[in-house]
């Protein structure tokens, strides 16, 4: 039965993802837009080279009031594989909605294995996990509100963040149901936090997401010790989201 329900959550996994994709490939005929992707892409020599004064420029850089490093590496590697075409660009879009779909998928079944109690459970348990990742990934994929995001190349910044914030989301509810490998788990997920403020400063949202989390559907908030300690360990994202937002101020 689990090895089944495995193979069940694999196909589904992939599934959602494909579909994310079949949907957005008409936005790979797609060209660029008078709209920011001349000042992303189109007339921007710093993402020509990728050399480690472009790497300096992309950690430094405060160009179209943004900082977003990820961003701007992203948009140098594309430069890199495909040349200045706008193909490349849109392709790295559609994959990285369809790599975000199939986490969404993960995320909303292990939200629903966390409110279940963190249990393997029975096989209508695992069967209602599945059909919630399935509802919410396709939800996510085809949602007319993406649209922008996805076959717009300058919102690029909107898909780099979500795809590591979801991400961290996933190893936070690991790290949270005692999973093993906690502090790897936790480091995982501090990390990802960095990438998505690197990607787009809206991350800042991330830890208040945490301790929402927290309250439900981990019940990991108490008047305790144990609460204390989910406050504490909070700290380090709290002082990241800070300095994000400063800098985004700046």
């Amino acid at each position: 039965m689990r090895e089944r329900t495995k193979i069940i959550n694999m196909a589904l996994f992939l599934s959602v993802g494909i579909a994310a994709f079949l949907a957005y490939m008409p936005s790979l005929a797609a060209g660029f837009l008078n709209w920011d992707d001349q000042i992303y892409i189109t007339n921007n020599p710093a993402i020509r080279s990728l050399d480690m004064d472009f790497i300096v420029w992309a950690f430094t850089s405060t160009e179209v009031a943004n900082w977003h490093p990820l961003t701007w590496i992203s948009y140098a590697v594309d430069y890199r594989l495909f040349g200045p075409g706008p193909f490349g660009f849109h392709l790295t879009n559609v994959i990285l909605h369809s790599i975000n779909t199939s986490l969404v998928f993960v995320l909303a079944s292990e939200l629903t294995r966390a409110a279940d109690g963190g249990s393997g459970g029975a096989g209508a348990l695992q069967w209602r996990r599945a059909v919630v990742g399935l509802v919410s990934a396709l939800l996510f994929a085809l949602h007319p509100l993406h649209v922008e995001s996805v076959a717009w190349v300058s919102e690029r910044k909107d898909l780099l963040y979500s795809l590591f914030y979801i991400s961290g989301l996933i190893t936070y509810i690991k790290y949270a149901t005692g999973d093993r490998w906690q502090p790897l788990f936790y480091i995982s997920t501090l990390a990802a936090f960095a990438l998505s403020l690197m990607g787009k400063p809206m991350a800042i949202t991330f830890p208040a997401v945490l301790l929402i989390l927290d309250y439900y559907p981990l019940r990991r908030l108490s008047v305790s010790r144990e609460g204390l300690r989910v406050l504490v360990e909070k700290i380090p994202f709290a002082a990241m989201a800070l300095t994000s937002a400063l800098m985004a101020m700046f």
